[in-house]
C-alpha cells in the first residue's frame, strides 16, 4: 500500500510554542490505565499530554514504528518535552490550572511532578471498539493493516493491543479507524509499547516467547488463507471488544501478518535499530535523576537483534508463498 497523508488535528511540532500552551482552552483528564493523558484544546487544534514511567520507550517504539510501517500503518507523531524546557513549564502551569478543581486532582498532580512529558499528536478517528463497525472489520484491506500492525507488535512484544500470540484480552482502544485516501478504512496505530526480553538474562522467558511467534507464522506459511487455531484468541477478543465474528476475515489478516514480517525483515538491521535508539536517548533536553536513563535501559537491543535474526530466517519462505497468492 503505498504512503499516504495523515489526516490528524494537528502535528505535535505545531504545538511547540510556549504561548499556545498558555491560551489552552480545555483539558480533559483520560480514565484508561495509570498513566497520565490529557487531551488539550489549543487554539491550533487538539493535541495530547501523556506522562508516566515509559514515556522513553513509548517515544523509541513509536520512532521504530515509523521507520518500519511507514505506507502500511497510520502513526502519530510524538515528542518529548523536558523538565528543564520553558515549554514544560507552560504546560504544566496551564494543566493544573485547568484540572485543579476535577475529579482527578490527585492523579493530575501526581503526574504533573514527573520530569518528562510526552507531546503526541491527536489522531481523530474512533476506537476498534463498540457497535457500527462492520463494514471495517470485514474491508479486505483493513483487515491486512490489522495484520500489518500485529507483525510489528510481535516484531517489539506489543502485549498491549490485538493478543494474536499473548495470553490476553488484548486493548482495542489502542487502535482507532479512520477515513482514508485511497482505501475504505485507515487504521491509526497507538500507544506503542516494547516488552523486551533479554535472551541472556532471562533465557527461558526468551525462548518461550521466540516459539510463539515462531509457531504462529509456521501455521501461516502451511495454510495463509485458512483460519489459524492460533489465532482462536485474536477472535474471541474481536468478539469481546466489537461483537463481531472475525473468522471469515482471519485469511486478509494471515496474509497482512506475513507481509508486515516481510517488510519488517526487509527494512531493519542492528544498526538501523541502534539509530532509532540513539536518537530516542537524545530527545530529552536533560535527565533527571537518571529517570530517562532508567527508561532507556530497558530497551534491551539484544531482544531486537534475536527477533530481527528470527523475522529474517523467515523472510524466503514467507516470500516465496506470497508469490503464490
Amino acid at each position: 500500500m503505498a504512503d499516504q497523508p495523515l489526516t490528524f488535528a494537528v502535528h505535535a511540532e505545531a504545538a511547540n510554542d510556549v504561548q499556545v500552551w498558555k491560551t489552552v482552552t480545555g483539558a480533559t483528564v483520560s480514565e484508561e490505565g495509570s498513566a497520565g493523558v490529557f487531551i488539550l484544546e489549543t487554539p491550533k487544534g487538539k493535541v495530547v499530554i501523556k506522562t508516566g514511567t515509559t514515556v522513553a520507550q513509548e517515544l523509541f517504539a513509536s520512532l521504530l514504528a515509523k521507520e518500519l510501517l511507514s505506507g502500511l500503518v497510520a502513526l502519530p507523531q510524538i515528542r518529548i518535552v523536558s523538565f528543564n524546557q520553558d515549554e514544560f513549564a507552560a504546560i504544566k502551569d496551564r494543566l493544573y490550572a485547568l484540572t485543579v478543581k476535577s475529579q482527578h486532582r490527585i492523579k493530575v498532580e501526581r503526574e504533573l511532578k514527573r520530569p518528562f512529558y510526552m507531546v503526541m499528536e491527536f489522531a481523530e478517528g474512533r476506537p476498534l471498539a463498540g457497535q457500527g463497525l462492520d463494514d471495517v472489520v470485514h474491508d479486505c484491506d483493513f483487515a491486512k493493516q490489522l495484520g500489518h500492525l500485529i507483525a510489528f507488535d510481535m516484531f517489539i512484544n506489543n502485549w498491549d493491543r490485538f493478543p494474536a500470540i499473548w495470553e490476553n484480552e488484548g486493548n482495542f482502544m489502542n487502535a482507532l479507524v479512520q477515513p482514508g485516501t485511497g482505501c475504505a478504512h485507515r487504521l491509526v496505530g497507538i500507544d506503542q509499547a516494547i516488552t523486551a526480553i533479554s535472551p541472556s538474562a532471562h533465557a527461558t522467558g526468551f525462548e518461550k516467547y521466540a516459539s510463539k511467534v515462531t509457531t504462529l507464522l509456521e501455521a501461516l506459511l502451511l495454510a495463509p488463507k485458512e483460519p489459524c487455531t492460533q489465532l482462536n484468541k485474536l477472535c474471541e477478543a474481536f468478539q469481546m471488544w466489537t461483537g463481531l465474528e472475525i473468522k471469515g476475515d482471519l485469511g486478509s489478516i494471515q496474509l497482512g501478518i506475513l507481509e508486515g514480517v516481510s517488510s519488517i525483515a526487509a527494512a531493519v538491521t542492528p544498526a538501523a535499530v541502534r539509530a532509532v535508539r540513539d536518537k530516542a536517548q537524545s530527545s530529552a533536553a536533560a535527565d533527571w535523576e537518571d529517570v530517562w536513563q532508567r527508561m532507556m535501559d530497558l530497551i534491551r537491543l539484544e531482544f531486537l537483534d534475536a527477533m530481527i535474526e528470527l523475522f529474517v530466517s523467515f523472510k524466503p519462505r514467507i516470500d516465496d508463498v506470497l508469490q503464490k497468492q
